[in-house]
């Protein structure tokens, strides 16, 4: 035998092998019910030829268990072109055609089947079953009907009437006929499940709180039966979260979907479930990668998913990646909430884009045209990052939008704003404006004497520096003690600047009987003294000065510039 041949040979024979230690290792896991596991072997299975119908049959179970129902069709074929008089895979062919909605050739599939095995309470149930999937309900009856006069001692026809009952939302006749299959056969884990779900509906329906109660227990009852009989029955974990997701028990309903998760890993509407109720429940850090899964594999709530993911994200505060996530929504043109607007911006603000972040809340406050506080505050982001201009912007709106207590606010801090980029005239304005809805507030006449000042009007700068010190000293809160160095100090700098050392003199000992432990009062009247010549009291104020800060380097100047201490 040539090499080449014996090499081919021995593939041949390795992939043989293979093949069977995969379809040994298939069967294992279709025993155990582990069809997510099963499923996973099926690429390198199906493509082989076998000659016994019951593994394109197991085949045809795992791809049907999966949803995978195009699937199971071929699989079912392939077991029915092998052997055509076999009751289970004609049963399960026709179940597979009415799944693909090929309706006609399930009806044909069984009718023909029971024109030699008229007996068959199988076939004329499945029958029953493929006409109530089409919303054929009186052939569904006749059937169903027909299947439970062949087999009365048999549950599952029961299970069927109680299925056409529950079609029809007699959810009261239903619970009696799964109650009835349970009693012939309390295994029958389907039976539970729907048994479960027509309890929940029951107790939806149901006007007494009490009775709605003890039924929704008696549901979750049923459904910690099924949980302990059959872990894996990933069907019954999956209504289950359904049945408690609706109910608004999240924190239940996020552990039934977890359960089917685990046994179905690729079925995204279980995660597009378990993720809202992760994201209801708070727990946002377990929410992000079914999100992330749903978005990539589930179009219809695509939208949706993106957005509670960028809200987890920004919970997780990942805001890098929530805010690139809320602008590829934004680009998309999706409506979004204002508290996602507010999302958007403090991820911009906590990434250092002040800038951005200013023209999101522009944006929300464009839109929100009734929104107060929120302009007011957005005001005071613009104003303490230094951007003036923007500051006014939002001011304004605040300003026009707020009750008279915060426009007084607002007009404050559009004229400060305007004082910052050195418009005094208009800072003027503003300030005045503030004024008039507040006149007690003494830092607005503070500011509004520098507008003054700077706009060379004098005068009135120092009525206004004046005004503030009379509704301190009237009016002495806390607060408004703090003010108190700044008019004293703007007035002092003033009547400095004017020469006016008579004035100068009565204010600075004004202010030094207020705060005799401040220096600056005592800086204020040594220049006064020195202005008039008075050169003993300049020395005194100047080592007055000394005594309370003693690193002055004004105070230390002058004094040894006089001889002070050779005065004295």
């Amino acid at each position: 035998m040539k090499k080449s041949a014996i090499i081919i040979l021995l593939i041949l024979s390795a992939i043989s092998l293979f093949a069977e230690d995969n379809l040994s290792l298939f069967r294992q896991y279709y025993r155990n019910k582990a069809y997510q596991e099963a499923y996973e072997l099926l690429p390198n299975l199906v493509n082989q030829k076998y000659k016994d119908e019951m593994i394109y049959l197991a085949f045809g179970d795992v791809y049907f268990e999966m949803e995978k129902y195009d699937s199971a069709r071929i699989m079912y074929q392939y077991a029915y072109d092998i052997r055509d008089d076999r009751e289970e895979i004609v049963v399960k062919l026709a179940r597979a055609y009415s799944y693909t909605k090929d309706v006609s050739k399930a009806v044909k599939l069984l009718k023909d089947f029971l024109k030699k095995n008229n007996d068959s309470w199988l076939c004329n149930l499945e029958l029953g079953y493929v006409y109530l999937r089409a919303d054929s309900l009186k052939q569904a009856e006749y059937y169903i009907a027909k299947a439970r006069d062949l087999n009365k001692k048999n549950a599952e026809p029961l299970v069927a009437l109680g299925d056409l009952y529950f079609t029809q939302k007699v959810y009261e006749l239903a619970r009696m006929n799964y109650e009835d299959a349970l009693a012939i056969n309390p295994d029958l884990t389907d039976a539970r499940v729907k048994l479960a779900t027509a309890y929940y509906w029951l107790a939806n329906k149901e006007a007494d709180e009490n009775l709605s109660n003890e039924l929704f227990t008696r549901s979750l009852k049923e459904w910690q039966i099924v949980s302990q009989k059959d872990p894996k029955n990933a069907k019954a974990w999956f209504e289950q979260g359904k049945i408690l997701f609706l109910a608004r028990r999240f924190e239940d309903a996020a552990r039934a979907f977890y359960q089917f998760v685990q046994l179905r890993p690729t079925n995204a509407l279980a995660r597009w479930y378990l993720a809202q109720s992760l994201v209801e429940i708070g727990k946002c850090d377990s929410a992000v990668t079914h999100l992330e899964f749903v978005i990539k594999e589930l179009d219809s709530v695509r939208t949706n998913a993106e957005l509670k993911l960028a809200r987890c994200y920004f919970d997780n505060q990942n805001f890098a990646k929530s805010l690139e996530v809320y602008n590829k929504i934004k680009s998309e043109n999706q409506p979004l909430e204002s508290r996602d607007y507010e999302r958007i911006a403090s991820c911009n603000l906590r990434l250092g884009d002040t800038t951005s972040a200013l023209n999101v809340y522009e944006e929300l406050l464009t839109k929100n045209t009734n929104e107060c506080g929120l302009a007011y505050q957005v005001g005071m982001l613009a104003f303490v990052a230094k951007k003036y201009p923007e500051a006014i912007k939002f001011f304004t709106m605040s300003s026009q939008r707020c009750n008279d207590t915060i426009k007084a606010k607002a007009n404050f801090f559009i004229g400060n704003s305007f004082l910052n980029i050195n418009q005094p005239d208009s800072a003027i304005i503003y300030l005045s404006k503030s004024i008039e809805l507040d006149s007690l507030n003494p830092l607005t006449y503070i500011y509004r004497g520098d507008a003054y000042s700077n706009a060379d009007f004098k005068p009135k700068a120092k009525e206004d520096f004046q005004t503030a010190i009379k509704i301190i000293n009237s009016n002495s809160t806390e607060t408004n003690k703090r003010y108190l160095p700044a008019a004293y100090g703007k007035l002092c700098s003033l009547l400095f600047e004017q020469k006016d050392s008579k004035e100068l003199l009565k204010v600075s000992k004004s202010w030094a009987e207020i705060e005799p432990n401040s220096e600056n009062p005592w800086m204020y009247m040594a220049i006064a003294y020195q202005i008039q010549k008075d050169l003993p009291n300049a020395c005194k104020s100047w080592k007055k000065v000394l005594q309370i800060n003693s690193k002055n380097k004004i105070a230390n100047e002058y004094y040894n510039q006089l001889k002070c201490g050779e005065s004295q």
